[in-house]
């Protein structure tokens, strides 16, 4: 048995929380390189999927909270 839900899920990027619970996340991004993955990703489609964790904030509510994929 698995730690881990690995099943793929598709969730809105709108219900996705970056940085609530998970401090590593990046901030700051180099324009170019952005805009060079932004080329590729429409270019040749998204090679690695967004991981996203169950988590809660500060009300307890459910949220998703991305935890690798930031860029």
């Amino acid at each position: 048995m698995s730690l881990f839900d690995t099943q793929t899920t598709e969730i809105p990027a709108d219900e996705i929380v970056v940085g609530k619970n998970i401090a590593n996340i990046r901030t700051v991004f180099d324009k170019e390189a952005l805009d060079q993955l932004a080329e590729s990703i429409y270019r040749d489609g998204l090679m690695q999927p967004l991981v996203v964790m169950a988590a809660e904030d500060d009300d307890g509510n459910e949220i998703n909270e991305l935890i690798a994929g930031e860029r």
